[in-house]
């Protein structure tokens, strides 16, 4: 039998969604998602990233369409911040990185 057929990998599999749900909630910033380190603290040296915010913005929509408790708030966090302070409002599309004053 291959294992992706079993319950014991579907138990795996929803045991790392839980991690990774987990590990990325910390993330959040006033500017979008923030960078983190191995062990899930923020690297406010980093600034906020388009890349990482619109990232985290399609996992938390994932976890939203799964049901997961609080990943609307996260989506709407991420949306928030895709309309804000990564916005080029003058010149039209996105900033690549933004420090924690929207700059």
């Amino acid at each position: 039998m291959k294992w992706f057929n079993t319950l014991s990998h579907n138990r795996w599999l929803e045991q790392e969604t839980d991690r990774i749900f987990d590990f990325g909630k910390n993330s959040v910033v006033p500017t979008g998602f923030g960078w983190l380190g191995n062990k899930g603290q923020i690297k406010e040296e980093m600034g906020t990233h388009l890349w990482i915010t619109a990232r985290m913005l399609h996992v938390y929509s994932v976890a939203a369409a799964m049901g997961r408790p609080g990943a609307y708030s996260l989506v709407d966090h991420g949306i928030k911040a895709m309309n804000g302070a990564l916005r080029d409002k003058k010149y039209g599309g996105w900033y690549a990185c933004v420090n924690d004053e929207g700059v």
